[in-house]
């Protein structure tokens, strides 16, 4: 799969060295799952900071 983290994000809640352990804790797209509420996601394919295909990560598909 395909790495969409926005890598400035992760930086700044992480540091600049993060563990294996906290990359798992608070990665999003482990994170959800049939217990997640209904989320209403905008996004937009000119974004520059923030890549739509995060969109299917969090879903769970490929975006195909």
């Amino acid at each position: 799969m395909q790495n969409y983290t926005h890598e400035l994000s992760k930086e700044n809640l992480l540091g600049t060295n993060p563990s294996a352990e906290e990359l798992k804790k608070y990665s999003p797209d482990l994170l959800t799952g049939n217990h997640t509420p209904q989320t209403l996601i905008l996004c937009s394919d000119d974004d520059t900071l923030i890549s739509y295909q995060q969109y299917f990560v969090l879903q769970g598909t490929s975006g195909k």
